[in-house]
């Protein structure tokens, strides 16, 4: 197993054009990528900030969106965290008591799993295997 490094942080967003509009306009970020998530009922945009990336989430379903965002405006959803082989760290992970709450899953071309936070130490890590 291996941890290359963060990869991105991933935020939730009530309202994705306001969001998207402070990155841009008000820190003068740029846009890198869009994902389409729909597999696991998301969007996201990604925008360089530095070494690493802020993705903004749109969860596609109101309900969950509500349910994950608690009536905020936004929430810091997952770390993500490069790894060399999705697999390996997963089984060692998981060996170690870990448990995953979604993945592994494609998506962008990149192989994904997410930590369930009860085990991870009550945060949700993005392990992220890129191509």
């Amino acid at each position: 197993m291996s941890v290359k490094g963060l990869d991105h942080v991933g935020v939730v967003v009530a309202d994705m054009t306001e969001a998207r509009r402070f990155l841009s306009e008000a820190l003068g970020l740029q846009l890198d990528r869009e994902v389409d998530a729909s597999a696991i009922g998301r969007r996201g945009v990604f925008y360089k900030c530095g070494a690493v990336e802020i993705e903004l989430i749109e969860e596609l379903d109101p309900a969950a969106r509500d349910r994950v965002l608690g009536g905020a405006q936004a929430k810091i959803d997952h770390l993500a965290l490069t790894v060399d082989s999705l697999a390996d760290t997963m089984a060692v992970l998981q060996a170690r008591g870990v448990s995953f709450s979604r993945g592994p899953v494609e998506i962008g071309g990149r192989q994904n799993a997410w930590t369930g936070e009860g085990t991870s130490g009550g945060v949700t890590y993005q392990l992220v295997q890129k191509p």
